[in-house]
């Protein structure tokens, strides 16, 4: 009983720093917007017009979260797909 008394304690916190994915998204949203973009400028095409997220890992055990965010880039007349990870750990996003 002490054991599982002990483990809801430690978890609790846990499920209180839970992000939804919403909140995931919009906190690292501009980092994944910028890898697209600084991808589609070494490849030497046009910024994308629209950017969307892939795939969320936002396991509650995990502290590192992830966001794959996607776009079709335009390179001389041929598009290409873009996709990028951004990891969120420690309440910053890399």
């Amino acid at each position: 009983m002490k054991l599982l008394v002990t483990l809801v304690l430690l978890l609790a916190p846990t499920y209180a720093c839970a992000l939804t994915n919403e909140e995931l998204t919009v906190r690292c949203q501009h980092e994944g917007s910028a890898k697209i973009a600084a991808q589609a400028k070494a490849w030497n095409c046009e910024p994308p017009e629209q950017i969307r997220v892939s795939h969320i890992d936002n396991r509650w055990w995990n502290p590192s979260k992830y966001v794959w965010f996607t776009a079709q880039i335009n390179c001389a007349n041929d598009q290409t797909t873009v996709s990028k990870l951004v990891q969120y750990y420690r309440g910053k996003c890399y």
